[in-house]
Protein backbone atom coordinates (compact mmCIF):
# COMPACT_ATOMS: atom_id res chain seq x y z
CA UNK A 1 0.00 0.00 0.00
CA UNK A 2 1.12 3.29 -0.29
CA UNK A 3 -0.28 7.26 -0.12
CA UNK A 4 -1.74 8.67 -3.23
CA UNK A 5 -2.81 12.29 -2.67
CA UNK A 6 -4.44 12.91 -5.93
CA UNK A 7 -7.32 10.32 -4.27
CA UNK A 8 -6.57 10.99 -0.77
CA UNK A 9 -6.54 7.06 0.08
CA UNK A 10 -3.81 4.53 0.49
CA UNK A 11 -3.58 2.83 -2.98
CA UNK A 12 -3.13 -1.10 -3.37
CA UNK A 13 0.30 -1.42 -5.74
CA UNK A 14 2.16 -4.38 -7.07
CA UNK A 15 6.04 -3.39 -7.68
CA UNK A 16 8.21 -5.54 -9.61
CA UNK A 17 10.49 -7.39 -6.90
CA UNK A 18 14.69 -7.31 -8.29
CA UNK A 19 17.15 -9.44 -5.96
CA UNK A 20 20.51 -7.90 -6.41
CA UNK A 21 23.21 -8.53 -4.20
CA UNK A 22 25.57 -6.19 -2.29
CA UNK A 23 29.17 -6.14 -1.42
CA UNK A 24 29.92 -4.12 1.43
CA UNK A 25 33.71 -2.85 1.82
CA UNK A 26 34.61 -1.12 4.87
CA UNK A 27 38.02 0.53 3.29
CA UNK A 28 38.70 1.54 -0.26
CA UNK A 29 40.92 -0.42 -1.79
CA UNK A 30 43.88 1.71 -3.00
CA UNK A 31 45.43 0.23 -6.68
CA UNK A 32 48.46 2.29 -5.64
CA UNK A 33 49.20 0.27 -2.43
CA UNK A 34 49.88 -3.56 -3.37
CA UNK A 35 50.29 -3.81 0.76
CA UNK A 36 46.74 -2.28 1.16
CA UNK A 37 43.77 -4.90 2.21
CA UNK A 38 42.33 -7.71 -0.09
CA UNK A 39 38.71 -8.76 0.23
CA UNK A 40 37.18 -12.37 -0.48
CA UNK A 41 33.86 -12.20 -2.00
CA UNK A 42 30.87 -12.91 -1.96
CA UNK A 43 30.94 -12.49 2.17
CA UNK A 44 29.16 -14.87 2.58
CA UNK A 45 30.40 -17.55 0.66
CA UNK A 46 28.82 -21.11 -0.41
CA UNK A 47 30.58 -22.69 -3.12
CA UNK A 48 33.71 -20.00 -4.32
CA UNK A 49 35.31 -16.89 -3.29
CA UNK A 50 37.51 -14.42 -5.91
CA UNK A 51 40.03 -11.90 -4.31
CA UNK A 52 39.79 -8.75 -5.09
CA UNK A 53 43.27 -6.34 -4.85
CA UNK A 54 45.98 -9.07 -5.85
CA UNK A 55 48.71 -6.97 -7.64
CA UNK A 56 51.40 -10.33 -7.28
CA UNK A 57 51.71 -13.89 -7.22
CA UNK A 58 50.27 -14.87 -3.64
CA UNK A 59 50.00 -17.81 -1.29
CA UNK A 60 46.15 -18.23 0.23
CA UNK A 61 45.96 -19.86 2.93
CA UNK A 62 42.50 -20.18 4.79
CA UNK A 63 42.70 -20.49 8.72
CA UNK A 64 39.34 -21.72 10.38
CA UNK A 65 38.63 -19.47 13.53
CA UNK A 66 40.83 -21.49 15.84
CA UNK A 67 43.95 -21.12 13.73
CA UNK A 68 43.88 -24.63 12.32
CA UNK A 69 45.30 -24.31 8.56
CA UNK A 70 42.16 -26.15 6.07
CA UNK A 71 44.05 -24.90 2.96
CA UNK A 72 46.29 -23.67 0.93
CA UNK A 73 46.83 -22.14 -2.90
CA UNK A 74 49.16 -20.50 -5.08
CA UNK A 75 46.98 -17.51 -6.66
CA UNK A 76 47.94 -15.67 -9.79
CA UNK A 77 45.16 -14.25 -10.91
CA UNK A 78 42.61 -12.12 -8.81
CA UNK A 79 39.39 -13.77 -11.35
CA UNK A 80 40.52 -17.26 -10.33
CA UNK A 81 37.68 -18.97 -8.12
CA UNK A 82 39.31 -20.46 -5.04
CA UNK A 83 36.41 -23.64 -4.19
CA UNK A 84 35.43 -23.61 -0.50
CA UNK A 85 32.90 -26.28 -0.89
CA UNK A 86 34.57 -28.56 1.03
CA UNK A 87 35.01 -26.61 3.91
CA UNK A 88 32.63 -26.25 6.86
CA UNK A 89 30.20 -23.51 7.49
CA UNK A 90 31.49 -20.98 9.93
CA UNK A 91 34.14 -18.09 9.70
CA UNK A 92 37.57 -18.35 8.71
CA UNK A 93 40.52 -16.49 8.33
CA UNK A 94 42.31 -15.61 4.93
CA UNK A 95 45.97 -14.90 4.50
CA UNK A 96 47.49 -13.67 1.26
CA UNK A 97 51.34 -13.51 1.74
CA UNK A 98 53.45 -12.63 -0.93
CA UNK A 99 57.16 -10.56 -1.62
CA UNK A 100 54.93 -7.26 -0.12
CA UNK A 101 54.07 -8.98 2.98
CA UNK A 102 51.13 -10.65 4.46
CA UNK A 103 47.77 -9.13 4.04
CA UNK A 104 44.60 -10.55 6.05
CA UNK A 105 40.39 -10.61 5.64
CA UNK A 106 37.95 -12.60 7.26
CA UNK A 107 34.73 -14.18 5.82
CA UNK A 108 32.11 -16.53 6.38
CA UNK A 109 31.18 -19.81 4.59
CA UNK A 110 27.66 -20.39 4.57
Amino acid sequence: YYWDSSVNDYVKHLKSVYHYSVIAIDKPIDPDNPNGDFYLYPNPAVDYVYISNLYEESVLTIYTSDGQAVMQKSITNANAPVNVSGLAKGMYIATLKSESGVRTAKFLKK
